[in-house]
């Protein structure tokens, strides 16, 4: 009888630690797709932020060699361009969270006031 006690603490340990192992490397693998899938993340995100910067950059140089260039242009081309800059600075999983989030409301904001707001840029700080 003396040797029961111990098996079933041999045996509970046993399962325990095999528990433990298996958390472990599940803990592990979870963490490497994670760690994949954010620097796929951060790669797409780059992509499509340079990819979102050539429109801005094309209008301003048109207008400015057509000599319609006003100061909107400019501050819109400033804009996107500290963004995928910022972009390519930043590497934490928050900031770059944070980042998406000001690129959304940036795109957002431009497509639902960003005449008006162009309008009272050059009207207020404009340079034409």
């Amino acid at each position: 009888m003396g040797s029961t006690p111990s098996n079933l603490v041999g045996t509970g340990a046993s399962l325990w630690g095999g528990v433990i192992s298996w958390g472990g490397a599940e803990a592990a693998q979870t963490a490497k797709y994670t760690t994949t899938a954010l620097k796929t993340a951060r790669v797409l995100g780059n992509g499509l932020g340079v990819v979102s910067v050539i429109p801005s950059a094309y209008n301003t140089v048109a207008k400015t060699l057509n000599g319609t260039s006003n100061t909107a242009d400019f501050v819109d081309l400033g804009i996107s361009g500290s963004i995928v800059v910022t972009g390519f600075l930043l590497s934490n999983p928050i900031g770059l969270g944070i980042l998406a989030v000001g690129g959304i409301g940036y795109g957002i904001y431009r497509i639902g006031w960003g005449d008006s707001a162009d309008t009272w840029i050059n009207d207020k700080i404009g340079f034409r």
